[in-house]
């Protein structure tokens, strides 16, 4: 009887310590993922030191996209990365730097104007 008991009290312990695990896991994934779409947000400075460009430069490129969405606008539509992708929030640009490297790729693929 008393192997009985052992046996369970074991599976019990195994049981519980393997729920234990695998929330810890689950976890420390969640903290990584986080991490990582945290590091994807880049300010205008971390931006222009991605890109190595000038403010100057940057500001040409939106001030570029603003007067060719303007042409466009009621026209149709265009390539989703066409323009540089950006949100503002308040006064500042915020930008993903996952889509900044989709928008490199549309702009070097792209036909010269």
């Amino acid at each position: 009887m008393r192997s009985k008991h052992h046996y369970i009290f074991n599976l019990l312990n195994t049981l519980i310590l393997s729920g234990a695990l695998m929330w810890c896991a689950n976890l420390l994934s969640d903290s990584i993922r986080h991490k990582e779409k945290s590091n994807d947000l880049l300010s205008q400075k971390e931006l222009l030191n991605y890109l190595s460009i000038s403010e100057k430069e940057l500001n040409n490129i939106i001030e570029d996209d603003k007067y060719e969405k303007a042409k466009l606008i009621g026209n149709g539509s265009w390539e989703t990365y066409r323009f540089l992708p950006y949100a503002e929030v308040g006064d500042q640009k915020i930008f993903i730097k996952s889509e900044i490297k989709k928008w490199l790729q549309f702009q070097s693929v792209k036909e010269p104007k």
